[in-house]
């Protein structure tokens, strides 16, 4: 068993780094994703919750989407049971838009340890959503 030369194990170990990048995860991130220009408009959009929770929504489902000022949209759906989103931040026409058209996949909220994001980047500080029986 030929054991190789310490000297040039350590030295080949120092010759560059060996761990990868990790992306950043931070505020870098945007609030919500679109369809790319050659995709298909996608069937469902996606909330994300800062606790982990999912719900998925067709979007035939939805029957209004109501943006009262910049910094809060609130959509209605209509399949089994009534259900409303509620989405505060800032800087949301684009998010309304991107709704408007079918092309947001996914939509999250800021987790409430990241640092903000600059002033004249959109923000989703909070999502609720809520069914009513009926």
């Amino acid at each position: 068993m030929n054991m190789p030369n310490p000297r040039q194990a350590f030295d080949n170990h120092r010759a560059g780094p060996h761990l990868r990048s990790v992306p950043n995860l931070g505020q870098d991130d945007p609030p919500y994703e679109r369809t790319a220009a050659n995709e298909l408009p996608p069937m469902m959009f996606q909330v994300r919750l800062v606790d982990g929770q999912r719900y998925s929504f067709c979007y035939s489902d939805v029957r209004q989407i109501y943006r009262r000022d910049a910094g809060r949209v609130r959509i209605d759906l209509h399949a089994l049971a009534h259900t409303t989103i509620v989405i505060e931040g800032r800087n949301l026409d684009e998010l309304v838009h991107c709704l408007g058209t079918s092309v947001v996949k996914w939509m999250r909220e800021l987790d409430p340890r990241a640092a903000q994001s600059k002033d004249d980047q959109p923000e989703i500080t909070s999502i609720s959503v809520t069914t009513e029986a009926g």
